[in-house]
């Protein structure tokens, strides 16, 4: 899979309180129990 990353703008990772949202969080958790495929 490829993507063209001009296409892409800025994207929110934190809340206005602090705490990441949830997609950062889950792509964290993922690469941290060495997940490479979902399906």
């Amino acid at each position: 899979v490829s993507w063209n990353l001009n296409t892409l703008g800025d994207f929110v990772i934190l809340r206005s309180n602090g705490q990441p949202v949830y997609n950062f969080c889950v792509t964290v958790d993922d690469a941290t129990m060495h997940i490479s495929h979902v399906i």
